[in-house]
């Protein structure tokens, strides 16, 4: 799911939400600023031209969700692992 919301400095607020059954829901909070809208530019049109290339837009969105859900839960357990690390460097 995507929120989306423009501001007049510059920057646009995404909320990405992933919901899958029998999983955590995830979500996160994405800033882009005209620099970083900048930065991935090219990669944007690469990436859009990937999913244009599929054959129908159901195809898109399951891209599309499957890589959303994937990214925001290895970046979950990413940040479980860094949580475990720091407690049990206390711990010692």
């Amino acid at each position: 799911m995507k929120a989306n919301a423009r501001f007049s400095d510059g920057f646009e607020v995404i909320r990405l939400r992933s919901m899958r059954h029998g999983k955590t829901e995830h979500e996160e909070i994405v800033w882009i600023d005209d620099s970083t809208k900048k930065y991935i530019q090219n990669n944007k049109i690469k990436f859009q031209r990937l999913l244009e290339s599929l054959d129908n837009e159901t195809s898109r969105l399951a891209l599309l969700a499957d890589l959303v859900d994937e990214f925001l839960d290895k970046k979950i357990e990413s940040k479980k692992k860094d949580f475990k690390s720091d407690i049990e460097a206390i711990n010692e």
